[in-house]
């Protein structure tokens, strides 16, 4: 069998949220502020650095809900063994397999802001369009015919747009990105501290317009696709 390991649920009140899954199941609640996004770990049970310690139980978590975004629901993971299987299962059993990409790079300026920066400072290979990763970029239609192909049914693509916000300045992103960012880290330590120090300024003069009142606001946009055995 596989299990469930993880859930999240939306919330209007985080105050209100808390103080209700306190009071009547005990459960422990850690708002990780407006540079996570808003989101609030849940502990439901006696646990040792974020894991349950009781086999069976699961912690979570708590998202604050937006009037602008798509299917927010109280949702479950689930672990597996082979994602390929599963999926097939899913779909056998009825249900619906749902992947998301990027859409092109040169609308995501979130990614590209910082790829052209770097590409002027660090030689790239050249990537494989369709190689495996996982901030892949793709147009309209090309994820929706790889389903097809697989033999999918009722294959139904979306384009979502939204917004990537938080109380952050241009070089607190950076910060931010450089840090998070293995490929970024690998690139960065290969260069002297003084070009270091010239790539983050370049990167704050890049990302400006996207900072209006000094706080972080990138447009994105994602391809939702959806289909069935």
């Amino acid at each position: 069998m596989n299990p469930v390991i993880h859930f999240e649920m939306p919330f209007d009140d985080g105050s209100r949220m808390a103080n209700f899954y306190g009071t009547a199941f005990g459960w422990q609640t850690q708002a990780l502020g407006q540079d996570m996004g808003g989101y609030v770990l849940a502990t439901t049970t006696d646990s040792d650095g974020g894991r349950p310690k009781a086999p069976g139980t699961i912690n979570g978590g708590f998202f604050p809900r937006k009037p602008d975004w798509p299917a927010q629901h109280p949702s479950v993971v689930i672990a597996v063994d082979d994602i390929e299987e599963s999926a097939r299962k899913v779909t056998k059993a009825g249900g619906k397999v749902a992947l998301a990409v990027w859409h092109k790079s040169e609308i995501n300026p979130f990614c590209y802001t910082v790829t052209n920066v770097m590409a002027q400072h660090v030689a790239s290979p050249a990537v494989d369009p369709d190689a495996p990763n996982a901030f892949r970029f793709a147009e309209s239609g090309k994820l929706a015919n790889v389903l097809t192909a697989a033999g999918a049914s009722e294959v139904e693509e979306s384009v979502v747009s939204f917004d990537i916000e938080a109380p952050l300045s241009p070089l607190q992103f950076w910060t931010m990105r450089s840090h998070t960012s293995d490929t970024l880290r690998e690139k960065l330590a290969k260069l002297s501290s003084d070009e270091q120090a010239q790539i983050a300024g370049e990167m704050e003069q890049t990302v400006k317009e996207f900072f209006p009142d000094n706080q972080m606001k990138f447009p994105a946009q994602m391809i939702l696709v959806t289909g069935t055995a």
